[in-house]
């Protein structure tokens, strides 16, 4: 028997004692052990190192890979730094979150006694730094991470309440996320971000910081398809496709959808996902980890291209892609846009429905297209040539 039959005999023995009935194979359970990194390979002969990494999605773990304790410990504590002197300069500037941080780090590194004394040496330095900066976002996320080395999760899920309460913001939300153990509750706290981002609150906080658009699109772009990534998982599609469906269409009840808080490219990666969904029953795996197989952080949020297929032909009726298209189109244009800007912005969306309607057999109505985008816009020479290129 080869290594491959022997896995997937592997496969099916575990998918049999689990008894997960196939497509819905996913084990939400946390791991109880962390799987240890291969050791690199020699490359193939004739392929290039780049296509090594492109191949295993090196290239996208480097952009998003955090840093690491080291590094943190490196900013926060300047080379020659003494706890004495450290905890002075922090008594004489309490408001100074980053002095804090750094008298923490430095218990961390070079305090008293074992590791489990210096943590606690650590967590009681962040906690006189949250007395005086309650609110200080930095703070709240160095103890929430020193916290839950030793605490469990059920205490640790009580202290990221406390730190939503007094410093409310994305990232502290994250890690509340982050700890949830079940899929109700998973979907709970995404509900709970996406109000906390679209409250008056938030929006004069980001008001206050001009230009930060774009982050608040992102973050509600990547909340809302990690509640729908979720629904997926779990084998709830219908739900994935009624979450994305609320957050996309205009109704009486509600006249201002999620999605009008996108910028127009995160909603055309937002409607890309729900015909893709529509369509093929998954949202695109590029959106995220290729070495995390959970929903999570968004790594790459670029348009792309579903897989259409002539052998496959489509499944959804082809009347029902088309409303969806038109709707995504009219949801993607903006007033305040250019006639080619528009063009640019849902090009996207112009050659999947090209595509769509080719294997569709509809050649004609996809050249209907291609003619009503060059009338519209005859001077973007760059959409001529995409729409040309598929």
């Amino acid at each position: 028997m080869s290594p491959n039959d022997q896995c997937l005999l592997l496969v099916s023995q575990v998918n049999e004692h689990a008894k997960h009935v196939p497509p819905h194979t996913t084990f939400l359970q946390p791991r109880v052990w962390r799987p240890r990194q291969a050791d690199s390979r020699e490359l193939r002969e004739g392929e290039t190192e780049e296509e090594e990494d492109r191949k295993f999605g090196k290239d996208v773990l480097r952009k998003v890979t955090p840093p690491s304790e080291d590094q943190e410990f490196r900013y926060f504590v300047p080379e020659g730094e003494t706890l004495e002197s450290l905890e002075s300069a922090a008594l004489k500037e309490p408001q100074n979150a980053d002095l804090w941080i750094g008298l923490a780090h430095k218990y961390l590194k070079t305090g008293a006694g074992d590791e489990n004394s210096r943590l606690d040496q650590a967590l009681n330095v962040l906690s006189r730094g949250l007395e005086a900066n309650q609110c200080s976002e930095a703070l709240w996320l160095q103890y929430l991470e020193l916290y839950s080395r030793r605490s469990g999760r059920e205490e640790t899920q009580e202290m990221c309440q406390q730190a939503v309460e007094f410093a409310p913001s994305y990232r502290i939300w994250w890690k509340y996320l982050s700890i949830q153990d079940t899929v109700e509750a998973k979907d709970n706290v995404c509900c709970q971000i996406i109000d906390f981002l679209r409250s008056p609150e938030y929006s004069r906080e980001k008001e206050r910081h001009s230009g930060e658009t774009d982050s608040h699109s992102h973050s509600i772009l990547e909340t809302l398809l990690y509640r729908t990534q979720l629904a997926v998982v779990s084998g709830r599609r219908s739900k994935a496709l009624q979450i994305l469906q609320d957050a996309l269409k205009q109704t009486k009840d509600t006249p201002c959808p999620l999605t009008s808080d996108l910028t127009p490219a995160d909603r055309v990666v937002c409607w890309l996902c729900f015909i893709n969904l529509q369509e093929f029953h998954t949202l695109p795996t590029h959106l995220w980890d290729p070495a995390d197989s959970n929903p999570g952080r968004l790594v790459c949020k670029e348009p792309f291209l579903m897989d259409w297929n002539s052998e496959r032909g489509v499944t959804t009726p082809r009347d029902s892609l088309l409303s969806h298209f038109q709707d995504a189109l009219r949801a993607c244009s903006s007033k305040t846009l250019a006639a080619q800007e528009n063009t640019q912005v849902c090009l996207p969306l112009y050659r999947n429905l090209v595509l769509m309607e080719r294997v569709s057999n509809k050649v004609g109505s996809a050249r209907g297209v291609c003619k009503r985008l060059l009338k519209a816009c005859p001077g973007s020479v760059s959409a001529v040539t995409a729409l040309l290129l598929f």
